[in-house]
This record gives structure tokens, C-alpha cells and sequence, in this order.
């Protein structure tokens, strides 16, 4: 019994590093998508959405297989599936069944896969408004040229006063 396990804790191991190997993929491909902003370079921005589509379509399948291994740990510790709805209940039933200490891989893929996690987050929204500011800027351009620019003026008590030309 605790040598299966061993081995259920060394597939969710094992799934746990390729989550982060794609995770770390993604993170990659953001930041070369703001990099191809920055140069206007729109070609390989098309190219690294498509990557983007196709790592999270990988992410996708992987947590399939999570889902799967959680329902055969579940079956195994004769718990319902509800028990192990977040990592750390899994964590804690593997910690107990074979002894684990805290410095063992699983905790480190996942403490590594909340990282690049957040960090994908936060380039996300760098990216973003590098979008926004460049579609306000194009709006601008647009408002000039067909002459419809807007154009602030201040009152004696310096209130904004907006006129359009």
C-alpha cells in the first residue's frame, strides 16, 4: 500500500514538473510578445499568440491528467474527491502516507509553478496596457487627422473646460 503511494506521489511529481515546464513556456513567450511590442514588429507578435494558444491548450490537457491522478488518490485514500479539491489537501495526504519532509521536489515544482504564475500575470498586464496606450495613441492620430481634436481649455478658476475643433 505505501509503495503505491510512492508512486502516485512520484507521478504528481512528475506532472508537477511538466506543468511548470509549460507554465515557464508561456512566461517565455510573454515576454517575448512585449519585446515584439516594443519593436512594432507585428508578425512576431501573431507568431507568439499562436505559441501562447498552443502552450495553454498543453496546460489544458495537463490539468486533465491532474484531475485524473487526484480522482485515483482520492480512490486510494477511500476519501471523497472534495477532500483533495486544493493542493495542499493532496500534499498533506502524501505528507503523511510516506513521511515527507519540506524540502521535497513536489513542493518545490509547486512553490516554482506559483511563481511563474504570477509573474505571467504581471507581464500579462504590462502587455496590456502597452496595447492600450498605443490604441489611444493610434485614436489620437485618427482624431487628427479627420479634424476632430480635442482640446483643453481652463477657465479663470482653472476648471477644464474640453472644446472639440
Amino acid at each position: 500500500m505505501k509503495q503505491e503511494v510512492q508512486l502516485l506521489y512520484l507521478e504528481f511529481t512528475d506532472l508537477w514538473k511538466s506543468l511548470c515546464d509549460v507554465h515557464n513556456q508561456l512566461y517565455q513567450f510573454t515576454c517575448e510578445e512585449y519585446l515584439a511590442l516594443l519593436n512594432s514588429n507585428i508578425d512576431r507578435v501573431h507568431t507568439l499568440l499562436e505559441n501562447k494558444e498552443l502552450v495553454m491548450k498543453s496546460i489544458d490537457e495537463l490539468e486533465g491528467e491532474r484531475l485524473a491522478l487526484v480522482h485515483r488518490v482520492a480512490d486510494h485514500a477511500q476519501l471523497s474527491l472534495t477532500h483533495f479539491a486544493k493542493f495542499k489537501e493532496v500534499y498533506a495526504f502524501f505528507k503523511e502516507q510516506i513521511n515527507l519532509t519540506d524540502y521535497n521536489p513536489l513542493l518545490k515544482y509547486h512553490t516554482l509553478m506559483i511563481d511563474l504564475i504570477e509573474k505571467t500575470q504581471e507581464q500579462n498586464k504590462k502587455n496590456r496596457i502597452f496595447l492600450n496606450k498605443a490604441l489611444h495613441s493610434i485614436q489620437e492620430l485618427r482624431n487628427d487627422l479627420n479634424g476632430n481634436t480635442k482640446v483643453n481649455n481652463y477657465s479663470r478658476t482653472g476648471e477644464k473646460q474640453a472644446h472639440c475643433r
